[in-house]
């Protein structure tokens, strides 16, 4: 079996419906007979003859995107982890056996990353934490820049459904907020037992200001404690890759690629860059 699920994305600022991909799942028991490669090439056919101008999305497994770029699907980009390291004991422990040298490293890593942060931080900007959602974020995502790009939507419907409604897991909003105004926000969830904070979901009405938001809401994971180091997934050709490196976001052995069935008759938009990010993983 495999699953078409409709999303709503937006393409050169257009809405469309990008059937996302995925379950595509095989009985271990008939594997090796290229029946894999048949019920890919029964789906890819069934959505080009129904539709005539949206495209496919997938997150592939090694095995389906062989299959899946021989019936023409092609490689979009690669999903790329970011990890910023705000306390590196740990890790460092497994190399250096003297104690005393780690915890001044550590404490010199988690000193610098603070004046990097404060360095970023703009008069005027704070963050607030929230588990909800509100009419604010539809007001952000209607002026967020679309052109040029492709992204999944984030209206206020979107991100409750995505997020807030989530039947298992607990997600938190760091809302970026200038002068009573929402500029933009950080959707993360907290692993305890691991001490990882995951960013899902990252967006900023000005990119000038993510090292800015960024630099708050480390601040913000700093001085709560409890948190060893920051994820966030980003595709390779993402806008806010060119910046995230100023908080000490460094990348990490590529998570996986992406492919894209196109329109029969596409336009442009064909070599428009996906911005996805790890929320966009999840259907």
């Amino acid at each position: 079996m495999a699953a078409a699920i409709f999303r709503a994305f937006w393409v050169n600022g257009r809405l469309e419906s990008v059937a996302v991909i995925g379950d595509i799942s095989l009985d271990a028991r008939l594997r090796g007979r290229g029946l894999g490669q048949q019920l890919l090439m029964g789906l890819s056919r069934d959505f080009v003859s129904r539709t005539s101008n949206h495209r496919a999305l997938v997150i592939p497994t090694e095995a389906a995107r062989r299959s899946l770029d021989a019936l023409g699907w092609r490689s979009a980009g690669r999903l790329i982890p970011y990890v910023c390291l705000l306390n590196p004991s740990m890790r460092l422990a497994r190399i250096l056996r003297n104690k005393i040298v780690v915890d001044v490293l550590s404490v010199l890593t988690r000193s610098s990353l603070s004046m990097v942060a404060k360095l970023q931080a703009r008069n005027g900007f704070s963050i607030h934490i929230a588990d909800d959602f509100d009419s604010t974020f539809d007001g952000l995502w209607a002026c967020l820049p679309k052109a040029g790009l492709i992204m999944s939507d984030r209206s206020f419907k979107t991100l409750a459904w995505r997020y807030r409604d989530h039947p298992n897991l607990c997600f938190h909003v760091a809302r970026f907020v200038y002068r009573g105004e929402l500029r933009g926000y950080v959707i993360f969830k907290s692993e305890l037992m691991e001490r990882e904070c995951t960013i899902h979901d990252i967006v900023v009405a000005d990119e000038g200001d993510l090292p800015c938001m960024l630099s708050l809401f480390l601040g913000y994971c700093i001085e709560h404690g409890g948190v060893d180091c920051i994820r966030l997934v980003l595709s390779e050709y993402h806008p806010y890759v060119r910046k995230v490196w100023r908080l000490g976001f460094v990348p990490r052995e590529l998570q996986g690629i992406f492919q894209v069935l196109d329109p029969p008759f596409p336009d442009s938009s064909i070599m428009e860059p996906w911005c996805l990010t790890g929320g966009d993983k999840d259907i």
